[in-house]
């Protein structure tokens, strides 16, 4: 619905827009927020971002563990896409994994505590 009332009525216009990427990123948010939802206690979401402008999309914080989550509209994962979830860890060495949620369709795993996780897995 946000889709189209944004003026993009077809698959083709939504596809070369700039926004694209943010409307694939907002759908990963909406579904990690139902999932944070379902949590007893709740768990909560934020976003991480340094001084240096290194940021991860979502932090997901359920007591004292954290999961670190990067959204890639990308058809496959690059390692320098773990740069970002790398340096959150090493600050944060309490985070169990790192989640790079992508277009693709092999899951699989990118580093110690990093997994490459197709869009399709979580829908």
């Amino acid at each position: 619905m946000a889709i189209y009332l944004a003026g993009f009525y077809d698959k083709k216009s939504l596809e070369n827009s700039r926004e694209y990427g943010l409307f694939f990123e907002s759908l990963v948010y909406h579904h990690l927020r139902i999932l944070a939802n379902l949590f007893k206690p709740k768990a909560n979401i934020y976003h991480y971002r340094t001084i240096g402008g290194q940021e991860v999309d979502f932090i997901i914080e359920y007591g004292n563990k954290l999961v670190a989550v990067e959204v890639k509209m990308a058809d496959k994962v690059k390692y320098d896409d773990l740069k970002n979830i790398r340096i959150f860890i090493e600050e944060y060495p309490e985070t169990i994994a790192g989640l790079i949620i992508y277009t693709g369709s092999e899951l699989k795993y990118m580093d110690k505590k990093i997994m490459a996780v197709p869009i399709s897995n979580i829908l």
